[in-house]
């Protein structure tokens, strides 16, 4: 389980890039109804990762990935809480 570098900061950093920069190109195509997809993008990854993923590891890592989870954010990169 790799818990440095990007990781750190966000669980997820693939997911992240592709919020970021699908929000970037619908800004600038200038169509905000759109500005509605990264958050359902997020919800829907949020409910993927929970019940599949995340379980998985659970099993796999036991304490020490619960321990990550409470201290890095699944798709939003935040400094790590301690």
């Amino acid at each position: 389980m790799i818990t440095t570098g990007v990781y750190s900061i966000v669980r997820n950093p693939v997911y992240s890039a592709f919020i970021f920069i699908f929000t970037g190109i619908l800004l600038f195509t200038a169509n905000y109804i759109l500005l509605i997809l990264p958050f359902v993008f997020w919800a829907f990854l949020t409910i993927l990762m929970k019940n599949t993923e995340e379980k998985w590891l659970k099993n796999e890592f036991g304490t020490e990935y619960e321990i990550y989870l409470k201290e890095v954010n699944r798709v939003i990169p935040w400094p790590r809480k301690k």
